[in-house]
């Protein structure tokens, strides 16, 4: 009986460790990188005034993450345009919240801004 009790947990941590593995797998891939940037503008633009674009997401994402053709744009305008954004950070405690941001790297940032009466 006991064996049996051993047995079944072994495979059941092995089934959700092959699990687990293949979801960390996934996140490597271009379907999901296009997912996660499908996800993070649909959550993000309610909250801008006007309407935020990514191009292209790269990286591990673990503790980096690159971002091509970023631009904000309110009405016919671009207001924020970055051709590139490199960031390479520690996620530490995600208890306290925060993380770490270790390198920035912008290449190619364009501003236009305006003032109305």
């Amino acid at each position: 009986m006991l064996k049996k009790i051993v047995k079944y947990l072994v495979l059941t941590f092995g089934l959700l460790l092959i699990v687990l593995i293949g979801l960390l797998a996934y996140t490597q891939t271009a379907s999901f990188r296009e997912f996660l940037r499908v996800k993070v503008l649909k959550i993000t633009n309610p909250h801008f005034n006007g309407e935020l674009a990514i191009g292209k997401i790269e990286g591990n994402l673990y503790n980096t993450i690159h971002l091509t053709d970023v631009a904000l744009s309110e009405s016919d305008s671009t207001v924020v345009n970055i051709d590139s954004l490199y960031v390479n950070y520690r996620l530490g405690d995600l208890r306290a919240k925060h993380f770490i941001i270790d390198t920035l790297y912008i290449q190619s940032l364009n501003f236009n801004l305006w003032y109305q009466d």
